[in-house]
């Protein structure tokens, strides 16, 4: 699980940003969305709310990126131009870092980059406190003499593998290509991360939905949720595909086609006391994007953290509450971050759930809802409520011209 993520110079924060996920508030309301790890109380849901270019998006994509940068930098070479989203001052590096808990252990790890290469690097186990800290190395490429240096502990190990580490390529992501035991776990964490949006760009495997199991399991979901689908069936399907065309001499184009079958997807819909077939691709776009989402959290592993971008989009209230409260309870899914426009979810969460993205001068910066209950004793759980009407801040003061 995430304790904290932090982020600096990317996209529209300039300054240092941090995304808390410890609980802070001793609300009895929503204690099933609190778990207890590693001697911490840590929030498995966690809302982001604000206006448009707020911040929202950026800082899932900041998540997101890192996890692509510890996976991927290994296959950099000298030449690389690292993508680089920085604020303003191009000059000044990017920097992330996350504090979470794998395998029952806490950890700590950052980087520091420009578009040309790392600048920091780290990465530490931390102690029952969150202050006290075991160092596995630490990474400072100004330092021509000592880029690496190392814990007691992990100096046998990682000092040979150090030596591979070229400037555009990340220790943690080169050190597990050579097979580090200490680095594999920090590593592993992040392979976890999954940004749930990006997964509706993929279609779904037939041959899982064969499956008697994992189709009976994608039904659940449908039944509870109420969308009236009785049954999922797979049917052999012709279909025409253009296989050439000619442009004949008056310039008219004459098209030939062939014959294809193949797999079509079905659902069954119950209609008073009869069932009706339709296809997949005729369904409403509420109805194939739930179907996506729970085929793909279906076939994901254990201690998955799911990041999810505008989770309103294509549903309402009632199938966003769904959503939440299932992912929430959900044995394999660990965390998950969502953003939204939909202040009328803030009513079912904590307000130490609740993240504020605010822009002020084009910079975004993070308010943990809590702070604000905490100073204003009148502020009850609606927050949806209170959001709407401007008291927490981070809401669209639209102009009207009519």
């Amino acid at each position: 699980m995430i304790i904290d993520f932090k982020l600096e110079n990317f996209s529209s924060f300039k300054k240092e940003a941090t995304l808390d996920c410890k609980k802070t508030s001793k609300e009895e309301f929503g204690e099933s969305f609190v778990k207890k790890e590693n001697n911490l109380e840590l929030l498995n849901v966690i809302s982001l709310i604000g206006v448009n270019g707020s911040g929202k998006s950026s800082l899932l994509e900041g998540l997101n990126f890192m996890k692509a940068m510890v996976l991927n930098s290994h296959t950099h070479n000298i030449d690389t131009d690292i993508k680089y989203n920085h604020f303003i001052d191009y000059k000044k590096p990017i920097k992330f870092e996350i504090t979470f808990i794998f395998n029952k252990k806490k950890y700590r790890y950052g980087f520091s980059y420009t578009n040309k290469g790392i600048v920091k690097e780290y990465a530490h186990l931390i102690g029952k406190s969150l202050e006290t800290k075991t160092k596995i190395f630490e990474r400072d490429e100004s330092n021509l003499k000592n880029r690496f240096s190392f814990g007691r502990s992990y100096e046998t190990e990682l000092k040979k593998k150090s030596y591979d580490v070229i400037s555009t390529t990340l220790m943690l992501s080169r050190a597990v290509q050579l097979k580090s035991e200490s680095l594999k776990p920090i590593y592993e964490f992040f392979t976890k991360i999954y940004r749930i949006d990006l997964l509706f760009k993929n279609s779904l495997d037939f041959e899982d939905l064969k499956k008697p199991e994992f189709k009976e399991e994608l039904l659940d979901k449908l039944t509870y949720a109420d969308f009236s689908i009785e049954d999922l069936e797979i049917f052999k399907t012709k279909i025409k595909r253009l296989k050439n065309f000619h442009i004949l001499g008056d310039s008219t184009i004459k098209q030939e086609f062939e014959e294809e079958i193949i797999d079509a997807l079905f659902l069954h819909h119950k209609h008073k006391d009869k069932l009706i077939r339709v296809n997949f691709d005729a369904e409403s776009s509420g109805t194939k994007k739930f179907i996506i989402l729970f085929y793909n959290l279906l076939k994901m592993s254990e201690d998955s953290i799911i990041l999810y971008d505008e989770i309103e989009s294509s549903f309402n209230i009632e199938i966003i509450e769904f959503i939440i409260n299932n992912l929430a309870n959900d044995k394999k899914i660990t965390q998950l971050i969502f953003s939204t426009h939909q202040p009328d979810i803030l009513n079912y969460l904590r307000s130490d759930q609740i993240k504020i993205l605010d822009k002020q001068d084009s910079i975004s910066n993070i308010i943990n809802l809590h702070e604000i209950v905490k100073s204003n004793s009148k502020i009850n759980r609606n927050y949806g409520d209170y959001y709407k009407e401007g008291v927490l801040g981070g809401f669209p003061n639209v102009y009207r011209n009519y």
